[in-house]
């Protein structure tokens, strides 16, 4: 087989693949993980994709072409949007790249260069712009990708391409020789593929299986809490989830030179798909990690009183309103996870077994054949389904293990009663778990007298309690 040599790549004809092959080539470039950011279809922060490289420089992705349309010429106001949109990104990016089918003119390559000097002047990130003849370039330099993407058009047998008409001769006169052992040879090959590709899809059911598992044990630690804090959401959910993504893409690239194009694309997809359900949780720790920040921050203003210092008493009015939002997340996450995620992944295992039946030439049943194809009408539900918060969102949480994801409230009176006990125990619980780890605001706290001197034993224990704080 051989690789094209004059570099020209077919256009992608949407938006949603030309995501899809910058995705792949940046993470081929640059041997990482290159993840969407945000959900599919919404882009966030101005970045459709990010990676980190280098083990901690985060080069950031927008793909043009979502809204003004695929291929069309880039202009200097696009580019300017984009970077102020980049710019709101929540953490440090080492390099901004803007990708477009399109081509780029000298234009557009000064005023990046222009851009580019007031932003070192500025400490601000590079930006980098890529029209689509850079990009058939770095395509070149992919063979991963030019066989996931380009493998249908590109690969052709080496004896296309004869020198002249005596080659041609000649291979025709070997052909009589050696037609049977190449057809046979052929054969095999084939064979390899279909076992291989077999072998990978039932290697990457058993990780779902395992996927499946560790989702298990996140809603179980949710239905055993009201409130999970950030210790537990690493332990329980976030912890146990990664590795076992990031093994599944491990084995998808281990199984993607000898797994045939279909099954490698059907298992691309899946686990972008779950991908996306995975940042959706991060997004869920990373809300209950600022609630926890700010109950930090409060405690830490009590060193600045110029009065009586006052009891935790008075920060706990404060918990209710920067607590609720990282709840309502938790309540979003809770019921996507048990009524979407987890049919998901059934439906996902299903897919998988028909890819892997399809191959062998096997029938597959009707229900199981239902059960993959339920797959989209779960995805559109799960994407269009919205957490609505109430009033008491911490007595609804004691009970979600029974309720439905609308479920609605019932006497207010007695309820917000309960809902202020509830919240006062949330308040004496952050006083240890949003400390958990923190040596320095610890030792701060301690010195500034908010603390007694025990918090530090009970600190090196990881048992700060209210019996640490002075009254």
């Amino acid at each position: 087989m051989t690789t094209p040599t004059n570099r020209e790549y077919p256009k992608p004809k949407d938006w949603q693949h030309f995501e899809r092959l910058c995705t792949a080539i940046f993470g081929e470039l640059c041997d990482t993980n290159f993840q969407p950011h945000g959900r599919s279809g919404y882009r966030q922060n101005g970045v459709d994709s990010v990676g980190t490289v280098k083990k901690k420089e985060i080069y950031a992705l927008q793909c043009k072409g979502r809204s003004s349309g695929i291929g069309k010429p880039l202009t200097t106001g696009q580019v300017d949007k984009a970077i102020l949109e980049a710019e709101t990104f929540p953490v440090p990016i080492a390099e901004f790249f803007i990708l477009t089918t399109a081509s780029i003119d000298i234009k557009m390559n000064n005023h990046v260069l222009v851009l580019n000097a007031q932003r070192a002047k500025a400490g601000k990130f590079p930006v980098t712009v890529w029209g689509w003849q850079t990009l058939e370039e770095k395509i070149a330099l992919c063979p991963r990708v030019q066989r996931n993407f380009f493998g249908s058009r590109w690969q052709r047998p080496s004896f296309l391409y004869p020198a002249g008409i005596i080659a041609v001769a000649a291979a025709a006169a070997a052909l009589v020789w050696i037609g049977v052992p190449q057809f046979q040879g052929k054969l095999a090959a084939g064979e390899k593929v279909r076992h291989n590709s077999v072998e990978g899809l039932d290697k990457l059911s058993d990780s779902v299986t395992q996927l499946q598992q560790a989702y298990d044990t996140c809603l179980t630690a949710f239905n055993k809490t009201t409130f999970m804090f950030t210790p537990e959401l690493k332990k329980s959910c976030t912890g146990l989830l990664e590795p076992k993504l990031e093994a599944m893409e491990r084995m998808r690239d281990k199984f993607a030179s000898s797994m045939d194009e279909k099954s490698f694309s059907e298992v691309s997809t899946l686990i972008q798909i779950m991908r996306e359900d995975f940042r959706q949780l991060m997004i869920t720790q990373d809300m209950t990690g600022f609630f926890e920040n700010e109950y930090v921050r409060h405690l830490s203003q009590l060193c600045y009183a110029k009065e009586k210092k006052p009891g935790a008493d008075s920060i706990f009015a404060t918990v209710p309103k920067e607590g609720a939002p990282a709840l309502n997340s938790q309540m979003q996450t809770y019921f996507t996870m048990r009524d979407f995620i987890a049919p998901g992944l059934r439906s996902i295992k299903a897919r998988l077994a028909i890819l892997s039946r399809t191959i062998e030439d096997q029938a597959a049943p009707a229900e199981l054949v239902a059960q993959a194809n339920s797959l989209n009408a779960i995805l559109a539900e799960s994407h269009a389904y919205s957490y609505h918060p109430t009033a008491t969102p911490l007595v609804i949480s004691q009970f979600k293990a029974n309720a439905t994801r609308d479920i609605k409230e019932g006497d207010t009176k007695f309820l917000d009663y309960k809902e202020q006990l509830l919240w006062q125990e949330i308040a004496a619980q952050a006083l240890t778990e949003s400390l958990r780890g923190r040596k320095d605001d610890v030792e701060n706290l301690i010195s500034c007298g908010v603390l007694s001197d025990k918090a530090r034993e009970l600190y090196q224990q990881d048992e700060l309690t209210t019996a640490s704080v002075q009254r």
